[in-house]
């Protein structure tokens, strides 16, 4: 893949996302087919939404969407704010 075609692969994703959101996150189970892949990537996204601290609001809804959507629901401690 040249980098032209992966910047285009990345405005594409991009433009997924921003025109429909629902769609876009409703296809992640699609795309990480096992468990091991989910709990994987489930743990990365965990580490960059908690590196800027603790998890409150709404970076707390939205990663409790992802769990959700992954199916591996966390503790919710600190989650309400």
């Amino acid at each position: 893949m040249t980098l032209e075609e992966f910047k285009r692969m990345l405005r594409e994703q991009f433009f997924a996302l921003v025109l429909d959101s629902d769609a876009a996150l409703a296809a992640i189970p699609r795309m990480l087919p096992d468990a091991k892949a989910r709990n994987d990537a489930l743990a990365v996204i965990r580490a960059v939404v908690s590196a800027a601290g603790e998890v409150i609001g709404e970076r707390a809804r939205r990663l409790a969407r992802i769990e959700t959507i992954l199916g591996a629901p966390a503790p919710t401690a600190g989650r309400d704010a």
